[in-house]
């Protein structure tokens, strides 16, 4: 049933970004209707990829749409880390990505992924939005000109050609071996594999102030070794401020200072965005002694964000959203119409 939900969420959520079903609000009480439908159809040409953990008890559901990625950190009885991953990229580099791709747009073999892109656009097989390359060909044509300066992509026969419908995976994790998962976005993995998050994240367990006193039996020093040349592990409080240290430049702080110094747009031919999650599992009194994790201290600093009670959640935001796209493009359309008739007559009128 989780499983379920998770998928119905979220592909009901991109119908009503792709379809005029999401409201926004307009800036001035003059917007003509053209206004709004530009404004209400922009962010559907936008994408997002989106990774969902849910965790209830030992359960860990993860829903992934695109190619961000969640990996559990797990330690062996004998003190060995490893890597779990829970999601797959949504890349044509995957190759149940790809062959879902040629089997739903059969006769495309030569088109449908070129240079290793969606259309040779898109690099995730999966996203929210991106109605470019879902909008149906006779919309498509008649909504693009309209909202921006793009055509719709080359050897666009068979929408849709991505989808926001989520591979949802299911593990039961183990509390005394499983300790942490990461959510983050490809920006991260781009520069650190999944057996490099996990070893910088054991050395920020064992070096940082969560870590247990040096009595305990940690295994191998996640800090020695060629394993963790270059990293740098015991300089940030914070588990996710570590992983995005190390994934700019690690121990080679001018790096990370130039990275972080380059201005937007330019950045993103250096470095993509990266958004990173860790969630540490809770463990009883005797898994905290064995494994060195004082859970106290890692929840207290979230503790302190919220004061008094969250407000109140909206559930009518989750009815069922009037979907507008197909009538607003029957009046695009006539509105073409009319402005070509215009012409027409100015032109017969200067004859």
């Amino acid at each position: 049933a989780i499983m379920t939900a998770l998928v119905s969420a979220f592909t009901r959520l991109d119908e009503d970004i792709c379809n005029g079903g999401i409201d926004v609000p307009l800036a001035t009480d003059d917007t003509t209707t053209s206004d709004l439908i530009r404004a209400h159809l922009r962010p559907a040409l936008a994408g997002a990829c989106t990774l969902l953990a849910y965790v209830e008890g030992r359960d860990i559901y993860v829903a992934c749409t695109g190619d961000s990625r969640a990996v559990v950190g797990r330690r062996s009885i004998d003190g060995v880390w490893s890597a779990l991953d829970l999601s797959v990229d949504q890349t044509v580099k995957n190759p149940q990505e790809y062959s879902r791709l040629l089997d739903e747009h059969p006769g495309e073999l030569e088109t449908v992924v070129v240079k290793g892109r969606v259309l040779g656009g898109l690099m995730p097989t999966r996203a929210f939005g991106d109605a470019r390359y879902k909008w149906p060909t006779s919309l498509s044509s008649i909504l693009l000109p309209h909202i921006t300066n793009r055509n719709p992509p080359r050897n666009y026969f068979t929408p849709p050609y991505v989808t926001a419908k989520p591979v949802v995976t299911h593990y039961r994790a183990t509390p005394s071996r499983d300790l942490f998962l990461v959510l983050a976005t490809d920006g991260l993995y781009d520069e650190l594999s999944s057996d490099d998050v996990v070893t910088v994240l054991s050395g920020f367990l064992q070096h940082s102030h969560v870590a247990a006193a040096p009595g305990v039996a940690w295994g191998a020093d996640a800090l020695s070794g060629d394993a963790a040349r270059g990293f740098a592990m015991t300089k940030d409080a914070n588990a996710a401020t570590c992983l995005i240290r190390n994934a700019l430049g690690g121990a080679n702080e001018e790096k990370m200072r130039k990275l972080l110094g380059i201005p937007a747009p330019y950045c993103r031919r250096f470095r993509d965005d990266i958004t990173v999650q860790v969630l540490f599992f809770g463990q009883d009194i005797e898994q905290q002694e064995k494994v060195g994790l004082d859970v106290a201290r890692l929840v207290s600093e979230a503790e302190d964000v919220v004061e008094g009670e969250l407000p109140p959640v909206d559930l009518r935001l989750a009815g069922v959203k009037q979907h507008r796209l197909q009538a607003w493009t029957s009046y695009l359309a006539r509105l073409e119409r009319m402005e070509r008739k215009e012409k027409e007559g100015a032109v017969k009128s200067k004859l």
